[in-house]
């Protein structure tokens, strides 16, 4: 259920997050749940494919 998104984090990026981040709040309480799948190159694999392939398998272990 729901879509999978990849992207490669960098300290620039956080930022823009962060800032981002201002223009969702909303008044009252919002419940977001989220899993994430995390792997790192070359720990976890040896190509993207396989990179791409860990994180999804560790995302669909965390939502069980």
């Amino acid at each position: 259920m729901g879509d999978d998104y990849l992207r490669n984090f960098t300290r620039a990026t956080l930022e823009t997050v962060d800032r981002r981040g201002e223009f969702y709040r909303m008044p009252g309480d919002v419940f977001v749940g989220v899993s994430i799948g995390c792997a790192r190159y070359p720990e976890d694999a040896d190509s993207l494919d396989s990179l791409i392939k860990k994180a999804d398998h560790i995302m669909y272990e965390v939502k069980r």
